[in-house]
């Protein structure tokens, strides 16, 4: 792929993922919501990957799961408003 063919996927990619989350916005707050409720219940969360690509999605999440508000000096910044 060429690097203006590059550009223009991920430009596309980029706009699809904002209008998904715009359209979504509620629903996905709402299931955050949930998601924390259940960690803080003592929930886990289970991910399984199988491409590399799987795998990077994968540790983010478990990052973000770990730590929703971030990663400050190496470790986390819970935000449990």
């Amino acid at each position: 792929m060429s690097a203006v063919a590059d550009l223009a996927f991920v430009r596309a990619r980029s706009e699809a993922s904002a209008r998904f989350v715009s359209e979504n916005s509620e629903r996905i707050s709402w299931l955050c919501h949930r998601m924390s409720e259940r960690f803080l219940d003592g929930g886990r969360l289970l991910a399984f990957e199988s491409t590399a690509q799987e795998r990077s999605d994968v540790r983010h999440v478990a990052v973000d799961a770990r730590a929703p508000g971030g990663i400050r000096e190496g470790k986390p910044v819970y935000d449990r408003r």
